[in-house]
């Protein structure tokens, strides 16, 4: 195999850019070219790709989720396809996937797309009743394989067909061996979106509150990061917590810092472990406290983060490291059935198996949009009456009966098998679930 195309929203900084560049590194090692095509990018990751374009259009704003822009953004893709001659799409949320299953099928390119949280194939509105079924029907039917990060995905997602998770693994090769320094220095790192930042704004006055604790660090961007600043100015919390923005390299910054705990999620966590650092899961129940020889399988199957009740106390959490500091330390051996070399060995074994299928959807979708440039997917309800009958002239190989029923504005099978899911102990609980959906929804 060679020349695989990421796709993405944005390549700004943050847990997903971290695992990606896992993986071309990786691929670099196989000599395989790497290349990228986004909406933003951050030119700190000049030289990590090949190749790259931020041509993409389509976005969270409701006037830029036309057919004529999602038509440029696959026509943008194709072109790029072409120039550096394509030969697998890896595509990652969010708007970018239908323009990414589209292109694939018109240049019968074999596609596939990670999952990596909950919203990343559940982030548009239930009243955006034609978009929500778009993306439902190319997320069901049109890649030619579904990943996802961790094991808690194919049970929040069961109708979709999740058929191999790659974890979030550690490099061996990036695991310093530390002694626990307790200096009373901690960081919190984290991507600034709406759900993230709210989490640490109810975290931060407990973490403010500890004796223990002499200085905090906050590292992360994002939308939200005014509203934290003022959050700390508000509550005179300068004299402890300082904003220091986004750090590219955040396992070098905590390796080379005195820093006694760091607290985040997902790639935040991988990083702080194989910095010798100890590691506190910031989840969406708030902080789950730090991450021992005990329960890293646990966290592993949530993709290091957790959907359970905070602790209920944090200084005797923070009494119990002190305490046993190297329960919270892990060296190679203590890792080596998370090391990343092998998960994206599985990955590679993965991809160069996958060819390209016929995807019927996908061309249904095209075909309508070709001939409706100036509709606004968002609104347009004739785009799912003129889906349908085109699916059903009896010459697609998937039954027309599930297309209408993927179709019907309530989702209505797709909305029983949520609520058994919301109904199992191992799920999201629904307060915190719909926080983080409508967090993500369409303005």
């Amino acid at each position: 195999m060679k020349n695989i195309l990421f796709i993405a929203d944005s390549f700004m900084g943050g847990g997903l850019e971290t695992r990606i560049i896992g993986q071309v590194n990786f691929l670099k090692k196989k000599k395989i070219p790497v290349y990228l095509i986004c909406r933003e990018y951050s030119h700190s990751y000049d030289g990590t790709f090949d190749a790259v374009s931020d041509a993409l259009q389509t976005h969270t704003s409701t006037t830029s989720i036309t057919a004529k822009n999602i038509l440029n953004d696959v026509n943008a893709i194709c072109a790029f396809c072409k120039e550096h001659d394509i030969k697998y799409i890896d595509c990652h949320p969010f708007w970018c996937t239908l323009p990414a299953a589209l292109a694939a099928e018109k240049l019968k390119i074999p596609i596939s797309f990670t999952l990596h949280g909950v919203i990343s194939a559940d982030f548009i509105d239930n009243k955006y009743t034609t978009a929500k079924t778009l993306y439902q029907l190319v997320f069901s039917y049109g890649f030619d394989r579904l990943f996802a990060v961790a094991e808690y995905l194919s049970d929040l997602y069961p109708y979709l067909p999740i058929k191999t998770i790659l974890h979030n693994g550690f490099s061996a090769s990036n695991i310093k061996n530390k002694k626990f320094q307790p200096t009373g220095n901690v960081a919190v790192v984290s991507r600034l979106d709406e759900v993230k930042t709210q989490l640490i704004i109810d975290f931060l006055p407990s973490l403010y509150e500890q004796k223990v604790v002499k200085k905090i660090d906050i590292y992360g961007n994002g939308e939200y990061y005014n509203q934290l600043a003022d959050f700390i100015n508000q509550n005179h919390y300068e004299d402890k917590i300082s904003l220091l923005g986004w750090e590219k390299d955040v396992s070098d910054k905590i390796y080379k810092s005195d820093y006694m705990a760091v607290f985040g999620m997902g790639r935040v966590i991988v990083e702080t472990i194989e910095a010798g650092v100890p590691a506190g899961v910031l989840g969406y129940g708030g902080f789950a406290g730090f991450v021992d020889h005990n329960n890293l399988i646990g966290f592993s199957k949530t993709n290091l983060t957790s959907w359970n009740k905070a602790k209920d106390s944090l200084e005797k959490e923070f009494n119990q490291l002190f305490k046993m500091p190297d329960y919270y330390l892990f060296n190679k051996q203590d890792l080596s059935d998370f090391e990343s070399e092998n998960i994206w060995k599985l990955y590679y074994e993965t991809i160069i198996s996958i060819n390209h299928t016929e995807k019927v959807p996908s061309q249904t979708i095209a075909h309508y949009l070709e001939g409706h440039p100036d509709i606004n997917i968002l609104t347009d309800e004739e785009l799912l009456l003129s889906c349908v009958r085109l699916l059903s002239d009896g010459s697609n190989p998937i039954s027309p009966r599930l297309f209408y029923a993927l179709f019907q504005k309530q989702f209505d099978e797709i909305c029983e098998l949520k609520q058994q899911v919301a109904e199992l102990s191992t799920s999201i609980p629904k307060k915190i679930y719909h926080k983080i959906i409508k967090s993500r929804k369409t303005k």
